[in-house]
Order: structure tokens, then C-alpha cells, then sequence
């Protein structure tokens, strides 16, 4: 699973928790995967929630996929995308991130 746009991650780290076998969240702001990469170890020490271990946060720039000889971080089966758009013009580099 790798869900971009993640924010705080809270559909990927439900992924995680219901046992998927590898979760990828990643967001533009360094600090957003900081925090979160910090709240799986946190949590999974504390809850013993050892999905939250499986968790990589990663710090992803669309518009790097429009670029030539963009290479994606990873392939994932399933690729979340919620609430993560608000301006179309970065519609062409979404499209280009999810292919």
C-alpha cells in the first residue's frame, strides 16, 4: 500500500494495522513524514502494534514524476490518494505519481 498525500497517515496506518504486508506513506512536507515515521515507533512500542513496524514514511515531490528519469521510491498494489488535491494544476503531476 503506499498512500500519497499522507498528512498524518491515518488510512495507511490503518492498512498497517489490518496486517498489510508493507505500507508507504509519503507527503511533500518533511515534517509531516518525520511525525509520522515517530508516531509507528511510539505506537507500536507502546500498543504493541507491530504493523505500525512495517510503516515507511517518505518524503515525495509530485512534480518530480513529470520529470525525465523520474524513478518511484517503490511499486505498490494499491495506491491511496484521499483528500490530497485542491488545485488542478498539479493534476498532470498526480497522474504522473500514481503511474
Amino acid at each position: 500500500v503506499h498512500e500519497i498525500g499522507a498528512g498524518i497517515a491515518v488510512p495507511g496506518l490503518a492498512c498497517a494495522c489490518l496486517q498489510a504486508a508493507s505500507v508507504i506513506v509519503s507527503d511533500h512536507d518533511p515534517c509531516a513524514c518525520v511525525v509520522t515515521q515517530r508516531a509507528c515507533e511510539h505506537n507500536a512500542n507502546v500498543l504493541g502494534e507491530e504493523g505500525l513496524r512495517r510503516v515507511q514514511a517518505l518524503t515525495l515531490d509530485w512534480f518530480a514524476a513529470l520529470e525525465p528519469g523520474f524513478q518511484p521510491p517503490s511499486m505498490s498494489d494499491v495506491v491511496l490518494a484521499i483528500d490530497v488535491n485542491y488545485y488542478s494544476s498539479a493534476n498532470p503531476a498526480l497522474l504522473a505519481i500514481i503511474r
